[in-house]
């Protein structure tokens, strides 16, 4: 009877202590959020940092007045048999020593050692702080070091799933501008070969039209030459010598004329060709100027249609490689949302852990409930 009415005079006295811890982590909780905000903003690591918490800590417990206690020695940390599973792995001289000195001194430092001894758990401070064998003020430090750390983790993994959707939002942009690259790839591609196709089509255009435009040159060169060559009639009239004139002047003007459309058309037919010489190469001057025209054309032509081909074959190695590139950033993408999914889970999980805390240091939960929900949502280890 009396260590029932001692036991439940302890729990009072933990109740009281507990909600003094509870109190000052909503006073915290802004400043925690804050300071979360700023780290998110910064771009800092994704490690957990047990500075900041141990600081928060150190805060906490001093707005709860368990800084500093009279009885500074732990007695040996025992655990009922609910909790024995969930300790499993620790040092408990490493345990006991941290608990000790963050007894003693509620540092930032005494607070990150004991955070790194329990191995960053939640699940394992709370069945520290619930342990019989425990003060009322070891049991608040445990639990106070509990709920920042629920809440350190919440944030870290926060932040962690805004850093992989950042991440997925900039390698979906890779994807998007290496497509366009691939899609300004092959208009270049198209374009090249259609000018190319092209400039060889006024080639052999201007080829045939300079073979007739020779041959008809030929034709009004013989026919002036006969003309000039007869002799004239005793018959003929000054009518008809004076008509023989007329046709021999005619036909020099044609001449001229043909042979001012002849020097023109030459001239852009020697463009067109010194522009297809350079588009390929220059080896179809190799034909020399003894090749007929129709030769010249005919080698240009096979040696655009090998051009083509080669342009063709690296257009396509380029295109595989940027398809291979986007393939790349497209599983990138999948798993950064995946981790951004899993993060975001965490978060709340590690959110929920906080609120069952805050709960049964208000009275809400019992130890039971306290310890089963706990168990539902724990993620040991760094974020």
């Amino acid at each position: 009877m009396a260590k029932a009415k001692y036991n439940k005079h302890r729990r009072a006295k933990f109740r009281a202590a507990a909600a003094q811890a509870a109190q000052a982590a909503r006073d915290a909780e802004v400043e925690a959020a804050a300071s979360a905000a700023t780290n998110i903003e910064q771009g800092t690591s994704m490690d957990v940092d047990p500075a900041p918490l141990a600081k928060s800590s150190a805060t906490l417990l001093q707005s709860a007045g368990t800084a500093t206690i009279a009885d500074t020695h732990v007695q040996g940390l025992k655990y009922a048999q609910r909790g024995e599973s969930e300790v499993e792995g620790l040092d408990m001289r490493e345990v006991a020593a941290a608990l000790e000195a963050a007894m003693d001194d509620t540092s930032e430092q005494n607070l990150e050692a004991l955070i790194r001894a329990v191995d960053f758990d939640v699940l394992k401070l709370a069945n520290l702080a619930l342990d019989n064998s425990n003060m009322h003020t070891s049991a608040t430090i445990l639990l106070s070091t509990a709920i920042m750390m629920s809440e350190n983790k919440a944030t870290q993994a926060e932040k962690k799933a805004i850093e992989a959707e950042n991440k997925a939002t900039e390698a979906e942009t890779k994807a998007a501008e290496a497509g366009n690259k691939a899609s300004e790839a092959q208009y270049e591609a198209i374009t090249a070969q259609t000018n190319c196709d092209g400039v060889l089509a006024r080639n052999l255009e201007n080829a045939h039209a300079l073979l007739g435009q020779g041959s008809h040159l030929a034709q009004i060169e013989r026919r002036l030459s006969a003309l000039e060559r007869l002799p004239p009639t005793p018959t003929s009239s000054s009518a008809n010598n004076n008509s023989d004139g007329d046709t021999i002047a005619a036909l020099k003007r044609m001449l001229a004329i043909t042979n001012a459309q002849l020097q023109a058309i030459t001239q852009d037919h020697d463009k067109l060709r010194e522009t297809v010489n350079k588009a390929l190469l220059t080896t179809a001057a190799a034909s020399g100027p003894e090749g007929t025209m129709d030769d010249l054309v005919g080698r240009m032509q096979v040696l655009a249609d090998m051009r083509r081909e080669a342009e063709q074959n690296e257009f396509e190695r380029k295109d595989y490689l940027r398809q291979q590139e986007v393939r790349g950033l497209r599983d990138e993408i999948a798993l950064l949302r995946k981790e951004r999914q899993e993060t975001s889970v965490l978060a709340s999980q590690f959110r929920k852990m906080r609120a069952y805390l805050i709960a049964f240091v208000g009275g809400e939960l019992t130890d039971h409930e306290l310890i089963e929900r706990l168990r539902g949502h724990n993620v040991a280890g760094v974020i």
